[in-house]
């Protein structure tokens, strides 16, 4: 079964009202409030929706908000096989004159029981409600008299209410007549929707679940299904939703039950053809209808409407039964385009070891080409399970490939190991160099550690030396490329690099080629050959893209991205980051998704779009699980972000994530963690905390590092000596760099006036598109330049460095300093006052700006503002994107 349940026994947190009702409910009181406006406007209102979408507990809320001293009678339908006549007018026979009341239940005949209940919907000295539920189980007594009543209601002061399931009528059901007697000028409808997923997601949320994306899916937003399944204790069917779904289908003929038996087996759909094949006789057995509230049809075929439906029937068919049904659809699938996995999942489910074994393979590569490389890495488990087989050792370097690809390194590693101990026995040279290649590269993903990653690689090529060139060799060389990169030994990368090319190109070998490219342009770029790096990545990104090299694709984007962010490109360089996460998660290459969007936040953050900087890291809290080292890089972006946010706790945080950058040997190229801990000094007003930070790095490997730190050191009051390689005199090298560069990163005290070095840097860091270094730029001014610093930083929600800058503008001696946000804001995780944080979060139950309005007792216009005051603070494109935003934030801070 395939429900994902809770990480831990917990309580359900129903709503205190109900969800994304607003609307149905508004609608409800407004046809009360025409019966008080206008009392001759007798109304009659249909509430549909398919079953268990809340129709009678919305029928609850709207009689706990009906008025005083309105009369309220209700009914209900049931499915009986023979139903009582006139049943749920019993079930409020307490509430009518006693004349009428003896003949409802003493089955009068209908003409004594229609001229009692036409006396009292048209006694107009109060207004009466008649509510009838479940309409599409009503006998036929009860739709006369509804018939009867409907068209009667000019005069009076009744609200006649129908509440049916709109799946459950057919055309030709006796309901239909009845609907289409009624003056259309009387009917008001209520079609209730499915819940969204936003709702979803959020009550699972807050009801503990583990997996609320699992919720929805499975119940596609339908209330009962969502409430029974957050009662469920974790890989458990509901009982109730079990019992309800068995019932609905103890009722149908018995050629559609065997019909729901075929389709439950299927997960995601059944042909109509393939259906047809197995049991010709049913396919005239399927007319519209019948199992509309289970089923639905379309041109792909026949399928459940929510798949807890199809889990519960699926339970109740006995072992034997459902063996039967698996190996007789199987058998059916040979005459039909049926995927690998497909016939798997019927194999194992009929117990055909046979045809397990022979479709496996085949599924796995299937998933793989299709970017499934989770379920390829389960599906060569499955074909692993025989040790003997001749492939083995191609099925453990696929699953390998699956596992790196989805951040499992350590599943990956001992495939590798496993995979090598095979071609060792064989005395497979390439097999042997290819695995150990590979194992170095695994080992340096997962653990960071040179000393333990180069001597695989060494090993492979020195086993394939002795050996004509070949492909692998191409591939061992790019490894070795690769691992003297991240050594910043870019001499070395350049010289690996160069030789991966040229054997590329002698085997014709084009993902070599592309791999090796990417890492030799990346080096070059880094070694001060900006346009010829750039060219060679171009290269190696078009080579992959022209020939589908999807994993060499997201390559090239994350280190174009990576190179031009390095060199202040950002537009240049966040489009190949957005374009990169889009393709990487189409592709299913979670590792290229996870690095890509730690990456892009902190870039984000640098050019101040920080919003969108926490929703890159809340879509990896939510949807992924990056390795340790990656886990480390996120960890110290959100650090470093709560720490300008001026999060309580933020500078504990960003110094434990800075050791597990260390530990784990992690770098992110655009900022030093030395400068990260020294800001966190600066903003806590500790020099020494700066001076320890900054005294311990040791040479650095470019001048950009050299100058970012040079400047922290100086605006902490400092006096480090920053070291580069060898001895370099900083104000010589900035005097060099380019325009732009000189001003962002020149410290003031080389301009002839302070003033103006202070104004030349932010205008640079103005020109680069990055606000909070132009505003901590402008903090080194006068009182001027202190309030425009000011006002940058709280247009960011830049917490901490806004305390300091209204202090310094105290210190000045400034009487009239700008007081920041209120105290809510202040606090607040997002930046928001109390009233927008009210706003927002009724935007998350699905209200339109009238109903935010009706519920604070504000005016349309007043929301309005709030919602483009959110919207901004957020930068949200719309209201969806804002509630979006509230949902990362709560995931992230969980």
């Amino acid at each position: 079964m395939a429900v994902k349940g809770l990480t831990a026994p917990m309580q359900v947190q129903r709503p205190t009202e109900l969800l994304e009702r607003t609307l149905p409910l508004a609608r409800f009181a407004a046809a009360l409030e025409g019966l008080q406006t206008r009392p001759s406007q007798g109304a009659c209102l249909l509430i549909s929706g398919e079953a268990g979408i809340g129709k009678t507990s919305l029928l609850r809320q709207c009689r706990q908000l009906a008025p005083v001293g309105l009369q309220w009678l209700q009914g209900a339908c049931e499915p009986w096989p023979l139903p009582l006549p006139m049943g749920p007018l019993i079930d409020f026979a307490d509430a009518l004159p006693p004349s009428l009341a003896h003949a409802v239940r003493s089955g009068a005949p209908l003409r004594d029981v229609l001229g009692g209940l036409l006396e009292l919907v048209r006694d107009t000295r109060r207004t009466t409600v008649l509510v009838i539920d479940d309409v599409q189980w009503a006998d036929t007594a009860t739709l006369d008299v509804l018939r009867f009543v409907a068209r009667r209601l000019d005069g009076t002061r009744t609200l006649l209410v129908l509440a049916y399931r709109d799946d459950a009528i057919a055309a030709d059901h006796p309901l239909r007549g009845v609907l289409g007697s009624i003056p259309r000028e009387k009917i008001q409808r209520i079609e209730l929707q499915p819940l969204t997923r936003t709702a979803v997601e959020g009550w699972a949320q807050r009801s503990g679940h583990s997996d609320p994306a699992e919720v929805w899916r499975v119940t596609g937003g339908n209330p009962f299904y969502v409430a029974e399944m957050l009662t469920c204790d974790p890989g458990q069917l509901p009982t109730t939703v079990r019992d309800t779904v068995l019932a609905r289908a103890a009722r149908l003929p018995a050629a559609w039950r065997e019909v729901l038996d075929w389709v439950c087996i299927e997960p995601v759909c059944l042909e109509l053809q393939v259906l047809a094949a197995v049991q010709p006789t049913l396919a005239n057995a399927l007319v519209p209808g019948v199992a509309d509230d289970l089923l639905k049809f379309d041109e792909q075929g026949v399928s459940f409407r929510h798949d807890l439906a199809r889990q519960a029937l699926l339970t109740a068919l006995l072992p034997a039964r459902r063996r039967q049904l698996h190996g007789a659809l199987l058998q059916a699938l040979d005459g039909f385009a049926a995927t690998a996995a497909r016939r798997v999942h019927h194999a194992l489910q009929a117990g055909r070891d046979d045809d397990v074994a022979r479709w496996t393979p085949r599924a796995a590569a299937e998933a793989a080409q299709a970017g499934e490389h989770r379920q390829a890495a389960a599906l060569y488990s499955q074909a692993l399970v025989d040790g003997t087989h001749p492939d083995r050792a191609l099925w453990l370097e696929a699953r390998a490939h699956a596992r790196l690809l989805i951040n499992e390194h350590a599943g990956a590693i001992a495939d590798r190991h496993a995979a090598l101990a095979l071609a060792q026995q064989r005395a497979d040279i390439d097999g042997i160099a290819r695995n150990q290649a590979w194992l170095g590269r695994l080992h340096w993903m997962r653990d960071g550690d040179l000393h333990l990653a180069v001597p695989w690689v060494d090993a492979a090529i020195h086993g394939l030396e002795a050996q004509p060139p070949g492909p692998v060799l191409a591939q061992a060389c790019s490894a070795r490329a690769h691992l003297a990169l991240v050594a910043k030994d870019l001499a070395s990368t350049q010289e690996w690099g160069e030789r991966a090319v040229q054997a590329a190109q002698a085997q014709g070998d084009d993902q070599a080629l592309a791999c090796s490219l990417n890492t030799l342009g990346t080096a070059r770029v880094l070694a001060g050959a900006l346009e010829t790096g750039l060219d060679q990545l171009q290269q190696s990104l078009d080579i992959a893209t022209r020939r589908h090299f999807h994993e060499d694709v997201a390559r090239a984007r994350l280190n174009l991205f990576v190179v031009l962010v390095v060199a202040r490109r950002f537009d240049a360089g966040l489009l190949h980051a957005d374009v990169g996460v889009a393709y990487s998660e189409q592709h299913g290459l979670d590792v290229f998704t996870v690095r890509l969007r730690v990456r892009r936040a902190l870039a984000l953050l640098m050019v101040g779009q920080w919003a969108l900087a926490q929703a890159d890291l809340s879509e990896i809290a939510q949807h992924h699980t990056p390795a340790p080292r990656e886990a480390a890089a996120c960890d110290f972006v959100a650090a470093l972000l709560a720490l300008r946010r001026g999060e309580r706790g933020a500078r504990a945080w960003l110094t434990r994530a800075v050791d597990q950058m260390h530990q784990h040997q992690v770098e992110l190229w655009f900022m030093h963690t030395a400068a990260a801990l020294a800001e966190a000094a600066w903003l806590a007003d500790d020099p020494s905390a700066a001076a320890a930070a900054l005294s311990s790095v040791g040479p650095l490997p470019d001048r950009r590092r050299c100058n970012e730190l040079a400047v922290w050191a100086r605006r902490c009051g400092v006096d480090i000596a920053v070291r580069v390689g060898l001895p370099l005199e900083v104000a010589t090298e900035v005097a060099a760099e380019v325009a732009t560069e000189v001003a962002t990163e020149a410290p003031a005290e080389l301009a002839t006036e302070p003033e103006q070095g202070v104004r030349q840097a932010a205008q640079g860091w103005q020109a680069l598109g990055c606000p909070y270094e132009q505003a901590l730029a402008l903090m080194e001014g006068d009182a001027q330049d202190l309030r425009q610093a000011l006002e940058l930083l709280e247009s960011l929600g830049a917490a901490a460095a806004a305390r300091l800058a209204r202090r310094r503008l105290r210190e000045l001696g400034e009487r009239t300093v700008p007081r920041g946000q209120y105290a809510h804001a202040r606090q607040d995780p997002l930046g928001l006052t109390a009233r927008e944080r009210e706003v927002l979060e009724l935007l998350a139950k699905g209200l339109a700006n009238r109903e935010v309005g009706a519920a604070l007792h504000r005016s349309e216009r007043t929301v309005e503002k709030h919602v483009a005051a959110l919207l901004v603070k957020l930068n949200a494109r719309d209201r969806h994107a804002a509630v979006r935003r509230l949902t990362e934030n709560q995931v992230l801070r969980s």
